[in-house]
């Protein structure tokens, strides 16, 4: 058994971790989260974030850390960058198995009634497995934000809570009660008021649902606070004391207008949050509707009582989404904390359909879902035909072919399966179908720079500038291992921060940068073939000459011009993109 045990664990460490080193960086996410914690090892400023040598106050400073630790002891590659993401992942997976054999365990608060520790074990086993092969969870395990860390934060945070509230001594309670306000105070470090806003809005909630106010008692609220202030307050007091602005963009600007005003153009459909979360869920969301028919068969009266652990974990759900449904910023990303929730609460339906003896039905609905796929992805190459590398084209194929095999297989095994193949067969399936998503991703997601960078490192001299035209290129400093100047920036990110301090030395208007591109020797203008087009009819004194180009971008050199090159000779293709940077 535990070599059995051991093999599924290497099998899903594998499976997270071992394909993320096969894409360049994606932009803008990646190159900017990234760049964030380089340059901090690069200044050894561990307080004030900057963004191509400029503050940026616009997540708090955790992830920064831990990516930076990262960086310094793996290097500045691909698979090492995102390995924090990965781990984290894996971490919230262990947390709901450990969480699960807690609360569902003999003596635990949702012990099922003659079910015994081997049921426990099974539903600690499903809870992880669960959320493991819950596809967006997956999916942004593979992308370097903050998300997967606010995800990892707030899941400690609640299940410690839930354990400690029914823990029955009061050194359990208590030492459950510290861990959890700790948790949130990482929570706050994460992402920051939410880290504190939705544990509290997710407790209202179920206090008022299941009718549990007597349980604020043993919650110590006076002592979590002080804890929770011991790890959240330092770094923000003393990043307000080291930059007056600090508070009031940080708090004001991006947390609460975000929120409540469209500042940051990311309003949605008011379905938009439900449909994401819903499809994330998938394989499990084909079990959703079995699941919640069977949680809410006796009535909302006998399930307050008998199980309010359960609907705790709903209230957790309904919250997150109601929460970003209403607000007025809403991304793909911002549902993820939901997700521990619904792998606990499915727990242990899926430990009970572990023991049936004969299913029906649910495979010949994954043999439709595959027919579904099937037809979808020509769709998709027909609407992004211009958009889509020749390289993606095996990708896609291959795909298809999975798809049709894995619906023939569905369709074959249809009648007379157990619960356990019921269960194994969609997580194996999931399992296969991750196995396309970097080697995927790397096709479709926006141009890198990597071979720009390339081609610039080769090819300048000790003190060579690099500069940007109007679009700032989130991972073109990732590459170069530099910051780069701007030319009329219309990026959001940087506005602050150039605001806030001179800048004039690289932060440049169209007009004001002509000149210093004409006496500058050794200098790279990087741009849009667009954008290229428009400075040479409007400057034609500059003699901006394209260099080098890979895609969408264009390496200039002119005046002095540093091309390492004849001025008007286009530099040959960069060399095939490799694993390092």
């Amino acid at each position: 058994m535990r070599k059995k045990t051991l093999l599924i664990l290497i099998l899903i460490a594998g499976l997270y971790l071992l394909t993320s080193w096969c894409r360049p960086f994606s932009n803008p996410d990646e190159g900017r989260y990234v760049e964030i914690p380089r340059e901090l090892l690069e200044t050894g400023d561990w307080i004030l974030p900057r963004l191509n040598g400029v503050y940026f106050f616009e997540k708090p400073v955790l992830f920064y850390w831990l990516e930076a630790i990262v960086l310094s002891i793996g290097g500045l590659h691909f698979g090492v960058a995102r390995l924090l993401n990965g781990v984290l992942a894996l971490l919230g997976c262990y947390m709901v198995y450990r969480t699960a054999l807690k609360l569902y365990g003999p003596g635990g608060p949702a012990e099922q009634p003659g079910q015994g520790k081997g049921f426990a074990r099974a539903t600690g086993w499903a809870a992880g497995l669960g959320l493991a092969s819950m596809t967006l969870y997956f999916a942004l395990s593979q992308i370097i934000t903050l998300d997967m860390l606010v995800c990892t934060t707030l899941t400690a945070t609640l299940c410690c809570f839930i354990i400690g509230i029914f823990e029955k001594t009061i050194s359990g309670r208590f030492f459950w009660a510290m861990l959890a306000y700790a948790a949130m105070g990482l929570s706050v470090l994460s992402k920051g008021l939410i880290g504190f806003a939705l544990p509290a809005g997710i407790f209202f909630l179920w206090f008022l649902v299941a009718n549990q106010w007597y349980r604020l008692r043993p919650l110590y609220l006076w002592n979590g606070l002080v804890v929770l202030a011991i790890v959240a307050l330092p770094w923000h007091l003393i990043a307000a004391i080291k930059h007056p602005d600090f508070l009031s963009f940080y708090f004001l600007h991006e947390q609460i207008l975000r929120y409540l005003t469209p500042i940051h153009d990311r309003t949605q459909p008011i379905y938009f949050c439900t449909g994401v979360f819903l499809l994330g869920l998938f394989p499990s969301l084909l079990f959703v509707p079995h699941a919640l028919v069977a949680f809410m068969r006796p009535g909302l009266k006998q399930v307050r009582k008998h199980h309010a652990v359960r609907l705790f974990f709903l209230c957790w759900i309904f919250f997150i989404i109601a929460f970003y449904t209403f607000s007025k910023s809403q991304l793909i990303t911002y549902v993820l904390p939901a997700y521990p929730a619904a792998a606990l609460f499915m727990a242990p339906f899926f430990a009970k359909l572990w023991r049936e003896k004969k299913t029906s039905g649910l495979h010949a609905l994954m043999s439709l879902v595959c027919l579904i796929g099937v037809a979808v992805i020509p769709l998709v190459l027909h609407l992004r035909w211009d958009k889509t590398a020749p390289e993606a084209l095996p990708i896609f194929a291959a795909l298809m072919a999975f798809l049709i095999l894995a619906a023939g297989f569905f369709w074959y095994r249809r009648k007379s399966l157990s619960g356990r193949q019921a269960l194994l067969h969609p997580l194996v399936f999931a399992g296969l179908l991750f196995l396309f998503f970097n080697p995927l991703a790397k096709t479709v997601q926006a141009p890198s720079s990597q071979k720009i960078a390339r081609y610039i490192k080769e090819h300048q001299s000790p003190g060579s500038q690099v500069f940007v035209f109007r679009h700032y290129i989130q991972d073109l400093p990732v590459y170069l291992e530099k910051c780069v100047g701007v030319v009329d920036n219309r990026n959001h990110e940087l506005v602050f921060g150039l605001n806030v301090e001179d800048h004039s030395d690289r932060a440049f208007s169209t007009e004001a940068f002509i000149p210093h591109w004409l006496k500058t020797p050794h200098c790279f203008l990087v741009l849009q073939s667009t954008d290229l087009e428009i400075l040479q009819t409007q400057y034609p004194q500059a003699r901006f000459v394209s260099v080098y180009h890979d895609g969408p971008f264009v390496v200039v050199g002119g005046s002095g011009g540093g091309s390492g090159k004849g001025q008007g000779e286009r530099a040959p293709l960069g060399s095939p993109i490799d694993s390092e940077l």
